[in-house]
């Protein structure tokens, strides 16, 4: 089972115990009965369990377009995660020039780099606390 067959099993569970609106029992054993006929009784239980989270995720997409944001919410992020680890790695070993002495030269690039890197999360943890805490555009304040 794949990351994305795992991400729909679990929201398909999330909705099924207890079951949750819009999901109901009928629903459940429609998905049950369908993965069976789809695949027979012959086929592995992840394969069933696979394919009966594809058609209750699809059933629930339909429901709740929300759903299908979630679903595709963290796909295709393993390559920003794998460049991300890369970065880390490139920047510890250019890091090491900064402290490989016994003093600390501050107008080393890495260090700068380092500066700028703090300076520029700060940045962006500004911004998304104005976001988060400007009132809307509709509403008038009180």
């Amino acid at each position: 089972m794949n990351e994305a067959e795992a991400r729909r099993v679990l929201l398909v569970r999330a909705f099924e115990t207890p079951p949750a609106a819009p999901w109901s029992d009928a629903d459940a054993a429609w998905a049950s009965r369908e993965a069976l006929q789809t695949l027979g009784e012959e086929a592995p239980a992840q394969a069933l369990l696979a394919q009966r989270a594809a058609l209750a995720s699809a059933r629930l997409s339909e429901r709740e377009p929300a759903i299908a944001h979630v679903l595709s919410a963290n796909s295709g992020r393993a390559s920003l995660v794998w460049a991300l680890l890369l970065l880390a790695l490139l920047a510890g070993l250019a890091l090491d020039a900064v402290g490989s002495g016994e003093r600390i030269n501050i107008l080393a690039p890495p260090f700068a780099a380092l500066i700028v890197w703090n300076l520029a999360v700060y940045a962006v943890l500004a911004v998304r606390a104005l976001r988060r805490h400007r009132p809307d555009a509709g509403t008038t304040p009180s």
